[in-house]
């Protein structure tokens, strides 16, 4: 549960400061239609984001039986605990998740022909955004494994070690969360390379070079 909360909270997190980063973009365009795209992005992202943490965190009422529910004892002093089913939860989640990057992945593209900049320029900015198509795939393949836990859970004879069955899913949710945060940070590094390559220059005409 920790796990699903970090996972979504960081997610949404990263993509509303991608949109922001993009309104800060379009405010200096004339393109409402452009600056409306992104706002509605921002609180579809954001209202995802709060209600499902909550539909997570109260996956079991009370939400102590999450995780006692398998104790024979404290099953006897609360029989009338109820947990909605976890897996469709997060089937839905990863889904809307893999769509909400796809959108964040499109916009950009619609910003950067908008731009008044030379073609090179563009062009890089589109490489730049078009990273964000690898959280895409990585999504993709999420969804491919949450559908086969599901199904796996579904069956007759699921083992009781769940995490076990569903480790591919657990290592992409890192590799997505983390490759978000990395795209998220890529157009920050253009001052970066820019420093370097001002520190480069400078060696070499002082002469603090072998």
């Amino acid at each position: 549960l920790a796990i699903e909360v970090i996972y979504l909270g960081t997610t949404t997190l990263t993509r509303i400061s991608i949109l922001t980063f993009y309104r800060r973009i379009t405010s200096s365009l004339v393109s409402p239609p452009l600056m409306i795209a992104v706002w509605i992005s921002i609180i579809f992202v954001a209202a995802y984001g709060i209600s499902f943490i909550f539909v997570l965190i109260f996956t079991c009422w009370p939400v102590e039986a999450y995780w006692y529910r398998f104790t024979t004892s404290w099953l006897r002093a609360h029989p009338h605990y109820k947990c909605h089913d976890e897996l469709t939860t997060l089937v839905v989640i990863i889904s809307i998740s893999t769509a909400q990057d796809f959108i964040v992945c499109i916009l950009p593209m619609f910003v950067v022909r908008k731009l008044r900049l030379p073609f090179r320029q563009k062009l890089a900015l589109v490489g730049i955004f078009s990273l964000g198509l690898g959280t895409c795939a990585v999504g993709a393949l999420r969804i491919h494994y949450a559908h086969r836990v599901f199904y796996y859970v579904k069956s007759g004879s699921p083992t009781y070690d769940i995490t076990w069955e569903a480790l591919g899913s657990w290592v992409s949710t890192a590799v997505e969360a983390n490759f978000a945060i990395i795209c998220a940070s890529a157009p920050a590094l253009k001052v970066f390379c820019t420093c370097l390559k001002s520190g480069d220059q400078e060696q070499r005409s002082f002469g603090w070079y072998g």
